[in-house]
């Protein structure tokens, strides 16, 4: 698809061509004007699916992290149990 862009103020389209050449001097490769104004287009595309995903990522983990409490104090009522069985049973063979 082509697109056009009109009227844009030079100070902006040098402002571009300067980072365009820094990408390209990071990167060793060739990179163009229209390169980076694809990857504009393509990052602010993916945003909101980025923005969705990083969302579902954060509730998937507070539900982790409420799960792991929860086996957490689980562990330490049975520690509790166990070692109130075992004294129990200590103090019965001693008799």
């Amino acid at each position: 698809m082509e697109v056009k862009i009109r009227g844009v103020d030079p100070q902006y389209i040098q402002e571009i061509d300067r980072k365009v050449k820094e990408i390209k001097r990071k990167t060793n490769r060739n990179f163009s004007r229209n390169d980076y104004f694809k990857m504009l287009i393509r990052q602010d595309s993916e945003i909101d699916l980025i923005n969705y995903k990083k969302a579902e990522f954060d509730l998937a983990l507070d539900k982790m992290l409420v799960s792991n409490e929860e086996l957490t104090a689980s562990i330490v009522n049975l520690t509790e149990v166990y070692e109130r069985l075992f004294n129990l049973l200590l103090s019965e063979g001693g008799r």
